[in-house]
């Protein structure tokens, strides 16, 4: 047997279960001999130096024990690290606000080869002292925010936070030097901040690129409408809090191939809500993003109105239909009677023939109705939103499944069946032959069935 595993059963033996006990033994009967009066001198001395060797061992098992059992943990440091190195694989830095201060976001570390990179990053974050809202923050967590405020490029201050505003990325870095670099760039070049004012400004109908999402907006409206708004820029105090958007023209786009678009070129979005004459414009490149609020009415009002229609109701052709329609629309409107918008009714919008064919089968003569409706709601703010709803630019509820347009078949002059189209078909006057034979095919199928 080697030296050292002679030593380890030694020591094995010595703080066992069964030394603990002969131990504890030794330790009462020693103590009962050193305080009887009856017992020799030097034997009570030999018996004190025997308690005092047991009080001795069971303090050392004592403290062993303490040290190395499984629930002990030790004291926290007095300032403990904001980031784990291991916990992290790059930062998102963003532009946060006029002051120049930046987010930077750590994100999870899933690659060991940038465990270099990271605790370089780590250690430059953990040298900052962040505010006193530190404390709200779940640092067990394996992502981080955290805010610096910047003097001539270099970060001075963190703040580490739950609810921080996610702003315009400005790139994505593995290295402190690339972040500072990145936050140096962002403070002294302008190209690095979308300028929002400057693409409204220069705009003109040409500049647009497909697709073009405007709704009923033509190029030179729309062109004309965001140069003039330019002179109407609200303050931040001025803006409505918060913000809440109803109306969008969302796909704007002022760059992009012949081939398409991406939304790696750049494009304006340009929202509204309830409150009269807010607008928000936003640029968007890529991961970045940058918006300005205007007060103007004739941008808002365009926007509020992108989606509404020409409203053509046939008076005649309705009464003859009327028990019909009606139905639909009741039915419709009682199914979403319970939405918290706080229906009132609904409201016919369209109905006018855009198709007549015959039936080459069996001679019957088909008439095909644009059918649109509206639902009026008492409290639009309120309103949940399902199955490509929208709210018109009179704050009438459409886009709903409402039945689609409607077919009616005649045979010998008198009606022989009616259908509801639904709402994934939708018959354009200006379709080509082709899909126009494609969708009579389509329309006399629903009929028959």
């Amino acid at each position: 047997m080697s030296a050292g595993l002679f030593f380890d059963t030694l020591l094995t033996a010595y703080l066992s279960r069964g030394a603990m006990l002969y131990t504890a033994i030794l330790l009462v009967l020693c103590a009962v001999v050193f305080f009887s009066r009856k017992i020799p001198k030097r034997r009570r001395i030999f018996c004190g130096a025997v308690v005092i060797y047991c009080i001795l061992y069971f303090g050392m098992i004592f403290a062993l024990g303490f040290l190395f059992s499984s629930d002990h943990e030790p004291a926290s440091p007095a300032s403990p690290a904001l980031v784990n190195p291991e916990s992290v694989v790059y930062a998102e830095v963003r532009e946060m606000n006029k002051d120049n201060a930046k987010e930077v976001t750590l994100y999870p570390n899933d690659d060991p080869v940038h465990k270099e990179l990271v605790s370089a990053l780590a250690s430059a974050l953990n040298e900052m002292v962040p505010y006193a809202n530190k404390q709200d923050y779940d640092k067990n967590a394996a992502v981080y925010d955290i805010v610096f405020e910047f003097e001539n490029g270099l970060a001075r201050i963190a703040t580490i936070g739950e609810n921080l505003t996610y702003i315009p990325t400005v790139g994505f870095f593995k290295t402190t030097q690339e972040i500072t670099a990145a936050c140096e760039a962002a403070l002294t070049s302008p190209d690095a901040i979308l300028d929002v004012l400057s693409y409204m400004k220069a705009v003109s109908a040409t500049d647009f690129k497909e697709p073009k999402e405007y709704g009923n907006v033509s190029d030179q409206v729309l062109a004309d409408a965001l140069n003039g708004a330019v002179q109407h820029l609200m303050s931040g105090d001025q803006v409505p809090a918060p913000f809440i958007d109803q109306w969008e023209i969302r796909w704007i786009f002022l760059e992009g191939e012949p081939s398409g678009v991406t939304n790696e070129d750049l494009y304006l979005r340009v929202s509204c809500g309830l409150a009269e004459n807010v607008v928000k414009v936003t640029a968007h490149k890529g991961r970045q993003e940058n918006s300005s609020y205007f007060e103007d009415a004739v941008l808002y009002q365009l926007v509020r109105h992108s989606k509404d229609y020409e409203e053509i109701i046939d008076a005649d052709a309705y009464e003859r239909f009327k028990p019909i329609l009606e139905k639909q629309m009741d039915d419709t409107f009682t199914y979403m009677s319970d939405n918290p918008g706080k229906f009132t009714g609904y409201e016919l919008t369209r109905f006018h023939q855009i198709l007549e064919f015959e039936n080459d089968g069996d001679g019957s003569v088909v008439e095909l109705y644009d059918f649109d409706y509206a639902i009026l709601a008492d409290s639009p703010e309120t309103i949940g939103w399902f199955d490509g709803m929208y709210l018109d630019g009179d704050l009438r509820v459409q886009g709903f499944n409402g039945g689609g347009q409607f077919a009616v078949k005649y045979q010998g002059g008198e009606v022989a069946s009616t259908a509801f189209m639904g709402n994934d078909f939708i018959y354009d006057p200006a379709f080509s032959d082709e899909d126009k034979a494609w969708a009579q095919e389509h329309i006399l199928s629903v009929l028959i069935l």
